[in-house]
């Protein structure tokens, strides 16, 4: 429920960010508590980053502490680089956590799965590699400062990205040819129509 709210509020922010003119407060206010929240919530999914992001929180906490001072529009930006402070590391983690989330998706994809294994399964094996790779050092690692868990994470992300693009690029070509056999169906089916009349 936690991660759900979560994302809910940080796709409703993001909504907001989109259609209001600028910062508010309020809207300041509402991406603290979310960032707040994503920073309880991958303490306890990977504990060794806790130190890096409390780094980043404590940071966060000083930039809005030092806002409390300002009002109007003046808060409103110095709350909004507060805010920034944490989602600099939050950022990654998303980044991170969506590309393998892909990979889950494109494990069991229909398309994927219905190729000959000698085409799949070495682009499959390789991002399974990567992914668990991922996931070991997420459990494991305990970097020394935010600026190195940002790094790694970072890292992680480009070699998910390499890893994942011969199965999108697998996915790509199954797509086209799916495409291009759903046409000329059309086009024998509309050819045998007018033929008929």
């Amino acid at each position: 429920m936690t991660r759900r709210f979560a994302l809910l509020l940080c796709l409703s922010l993001a909504l907001t960010s989109l259609v209001g003119c600028g910062k508010s407060v309020e809207g300041e206010t509402k991406r603290w508590d979310a960032n707040q929240l994503s920073v309880q919530e991958y303490t306890a999914k990977y504990p060794g980053f806790k130190g890096a992001l409390q780094e980043r929180l404590a940071a966060g906490k000083t930039g809005m502490k030092a806002a409390e001072a300002l009002s109007g529009e003046e808060k409103a930006k110095a709350m909004g680089v507060a805010n920034e402070k944490v989602n600099v590391i939050l950022v990654r983690f998303r980044a991170v956590e969506r590309k393998m989330r892909e990979y889950d998706t494109l494990k069991r994809d229909r398309d994927l799965s219905r190729l000959p294994m000698g085409v799949v399964r070495p682009a499959m094996e390789s991002a399974e590699g990567a992914v668990r790779r991922t996931r070991q050092m997420l459990k494991t690692t305990t970097p020394a400062n935010a600026g190195e868990a940002i790094g790694r994470l970072t890292s992680a992300e480009n070699v998910l990205m390499k890893a994942l693009s011969p199965l999108k690029r697998l996915k790509s070509k199954v797509r086209k040819v799916k495409s291009k056999a759903r046409k000329a169906r059309k086009a024998r089916k509309a050819a045998k129509k007018a033929a008929g009349k």
